[in-house]
C-alpha cells in the first residue's frame, strides 16, 4: 500500500512490500522466540516441555480429564500421529494414560493422571499471575 493509501504496484515476485515484510519477519522472530523462552523456563522450572503443558492444559479443561486422540489433536493444532508419538512418552513418565474407550473400543483415549495434574499446579499459578498482570 502507498503512503496514500492507494493499492501500489505490486513488489517483484508478488512478496510483501519492505515495510510488510519487516513487520511480518518481526512477528515471526517474537513468536519463535516466545515459545523458545516458553519452553526453556518451563523445562528448568519443571522439567516439563511447552508440548507436554499443551497437552496437559488441554486434558485438564476436558470432561473427566480425557479425551480422544483425534480431538486433543484438533484441539492443540497438532496432527493425530505427533500427538500419539507424544502422549506415549508422556505416559512413560506418569503424566497421562492411553488405552481404549470404554464407550468405543475402536478409539484411543488420552486421560490426564494425578501427577499429570500435580505437574500443572505450579504453572497455573505462574500463568494466572502473569494473566493478572497484563489485565487492565
Amino acid at each position: 500500500m502507498s503512503c496514500n493509501g492507494e493499492a501500489g504496484p505490486a513488489p517483484a515476485g508478488g512478496w510483501l512490500e519492505g515495510d510488510q515484510q519487516r513487520a511480518w519477519l518481526a512477528y515471526i522472530r517474537v513468536q519463535l522466540r516466545l515459545a523458545y523462552e516458553m519452553n526453556r523456563q518451563l523445562l528448568a522450572d519443571s522439567g516439563m516441555s511447552l508440548p507436554d503443558y499443551d497437552v496437559l492444559t488441554a486434558l485438564s479443561v476436558a470432561d473427566g480429564g480425557r479425551m480422544q486422540v483425534t480431538v486433543l489433536a484438533a484441539h492443540i493444532g497438532w496432527e493425530r500421529s505427533r500427538v500419539s508419538h507424544h502422549v506415549r512418552r508422556m505416559s512413560a513418565r506418569g503424566l497421562v494414560t492411553c488405552g481404549l474407550s470404554a464407550a468405543d473400543r475402536r478409539v484411543t483415549e488420552v486421560a490426564l493422571t494425578g501427577r499429570g495434574r500435580q505437574a500443572l499446579d505450579p504453572q497455573r499459578r505462574e500463568i494466572r499471575r502473569i494473566v493478572d498482570a497484563l489485565t487492565p
